[in-house]
């Protein structure tokens, strides 16, 4: 779940993949999916993966949950051809408008506004679907890119989230971010928030939603 900072009311869910093997037990999606991408399954894995969460966004809004949806897609998935037409016609299928689904993208060198998956983007903005840079500040993060891409909000990465209340340079570094942020009209999430004092210090700077154990961890859509 996604919290909104200033009354931290649930607002959003982010789309995480499980695998609960009969033998083997829980196994790790940084375990199968390396797996999945070397072959043809991953496609197939993908298409599940929106689908099943659109269905439950339905059921959701249906019953009275006005929650919005975050998708992960990596580069292979944005780069199909016809990726955004798939989503937005799932979207529409369900009776759902497309403002209350977000994709969430890894940023990296693909994330130009000429490559295939930068026209994949466009589309789907343009249709009204949020699209978050995720794990933001993990590496070498360049705003110069985000103003050629329709990129509506940042998820800031964990790591700067881990010392955020720790040591004033983290500190004047995710206020900056932030700030930085609005400036240029995009929304920022904190990931990975796993203290009520960096709850508390992520709503004194600003932060417009926040996610992490120290507010809810991963669940069942009936959870």
């Amino acid at each position: 779940p996604r919290f909104r900072a200033r009354d931290l009311q649930p607002v959003a869910a982010e789309v995480l993949i499980r695998w609960n093997h009969p033998q083997l037990g829980p196994v790790s999606p940084a375990e199968f999916i390396p797996v999945f991408e070397r072959t043809a399954l991953m496609h197939g894995i993908t298409d599940w993966v929106v689908d099943r969460p659109l269905d439950q966004l339905a059921r959701w809004h249906a019953d009275g949950l006005p929650l919005n949806l975050s998708i992960n897609y990596s580069a292979r998935d944005m780069a199909r051809e016809g990726a955004a037409e798939r989503l937005i016609a799932g979207i529409d299928r369900r009776g759902l408008a497309c403002t209350q689904v977000e994709v969430e993208i890894t940023e990296s060198q693909w994330l130009r506004a000429d490559s295939q998956q930068g026209l994949q983007l466009k589309r789907m903005a343009d249709a009204g679907i949020r699209v978050a840079v995720d794990d933001f500040g993990s590496g070498y993060s360049n705003f110069g890119y985000l103003t050629e891409l329709p990129i509506s909000t940042l998820k800031l990465d964990k790591s700067l989230i881990d010392r955020l209340c720790l040591d004033n340079r983290s500190s004047v570094k995710v206020e900056a971010i932030i700030g930085l942020a609005h400036r240029l009209g995009y929304s920022v999430v904190a990931e990975g928030a796993e203290s009520a004092d960096q709850v508390s210090r992520l709503r004194a700077l600003g932060c417009d939603e926040i996610q992490g154990f120290a507010l809810a961890r991963p669940m069942d859509p009936d959870q």
